[in-house]
């Protein structure tokens, strides 16, 4: 057992955080509205007296709920730690423990931090990371709308009273939604030569990895500073081989897990299709996957595993990519 004064595990939700604190003599449950001001001056005040980064604060990472709270209390110095939330569900699996309510997962939650001996603690990253990986956010979010408009307008050519008229206006859409993704496009180059210059040279050295991909590594990712493994890597992206797909990282019908991070599992898919094009390694890999009987797609999520797996050793070892050897690492 870890030797914390006390233990606070935080369900957060959009509107509320349910909260369960384990201290050495007593519990604590209560629930207060998502707010870090709130949240931290209740816990203070339950916790008076004790310092705290002998407490930690241990909550699930909901995508983008927990972030604002996390922060917060890292600067006023709690211990924070951030952890994914299927470890959780396969932790309550094993105590075969049920949560009903928000409060029961909130003390599932501290209890796995009052256990667990390997937590990896939460730093926040750079205010220049987190603008580049919101920019990335909306560029997807505006191809999105440019293929629903772009749908709607071939759509509109079927009615019988379709003029320029009509379809002007989704046509200005799409216009400027381009001119956006451009601009923003810009500004992500911008900000990564200026703050990752080194890191994205030796990205950019590595075939099928994209200008997208390597923002989101240097940003989302952190350069993979907080990794010590490339499993542990594809693990968080959602990508790591299950022993029950024999040494692929997609069930039987070659679907992407829904584990992880959606938005690097996208880009790495996307970027693997280019991989097993021009880099070849992955190349090589894809053939050898496919003449074995694999499904195209099955075969295209283990080459993304494969070239996630190169960027984390480029970056560790600080190399640039050499065929002869990254070619035959194992996925």
């Amino acid at each position: 057992m870890n030797e914390w004064k006390a233990v606070v595990g935080v369900d957060v939700s959009k509107e509320e955080v349910s909260v369960a604190i384990l201290g050495k003599e007593k519990e604590i449950e209560f629930s207060c509205k998502n707010s870090s001001l709130v949240f931290e001056k209740k816990v203070s005040k339950i916790l008076k007296g004790i310092d705290k980064s002998n407490i930690l604060v241990i909550m699930e990472n909901t995508g983008n709920y927990h972030l604002k709270l996390s922060c917060h209390l890292y600067e006023c110095g709690y211990s924070v730690s951030v952890v994914n939330p299927f470890v959780i569900k396969k932790y309550s699996e094993m105590k075969m423990k049920r949560a009903k309510t928000d409060k029961a997962d909130a003390k599932i939650i501290a209890n796995y931090g009052r256990y667990e001996e390997e937590l990896k603690m939460f730093t926040p990253k750079s205010d220049v990371q987190y603008k580049i990986e919101i920019k990335l956010k909306a560029i997807e979010d505006f191809q999105k709308a440019i293929n629903i408009f772009g749908n709607q307008m071939n759509a509109l050519k079927n009615y019988p009273v379709c003029t320029p008229e009509l379809v002007n206006p989704y046509r200005k859409t799409i216009e400027n939604l381009k001119k956006q993704i451009k601009k923003l496009e810009d500004e992500i180059k911008s900000l990564v030569s200026d703050n990752f210059s080194e890191d994205i040279e030796i990205l950019k050295s590595i075939p099928g990895v994209g200008k997208r991909l390597s923002a989101a590594i240097v940003s989302m990712l952190s350069s993979f500073k907080s990794f010590e493994t490339g499993r542990q890597v594809t693990s968080f992206v959602g990508i790591c081989p299950s022993p029950y797909q024999s040494g692929t990282s997609v069930n039987k019908r070659g679907r992407i897990s829904k584990k992880g991070n959606a938005y690097l599992r996208k880009l790495l898919y996307l970027c693997a299709l280019s991989a097993s094009k021009h880099n070849e390694g992955c190349r090589l890999f894809y053939q050898r996957l496919r003449q074995k009987g694999k499904e195209s797609s099955v075969a295209l999520i283990a080459v993304a595993n494969k070239l996630i797996r190169i960027c984390f050793a480029c970056l560790k070892n600080r190399t640039f990519y050499d065929k002869n050897y990254y070619s035959y690492m194992e996925a």
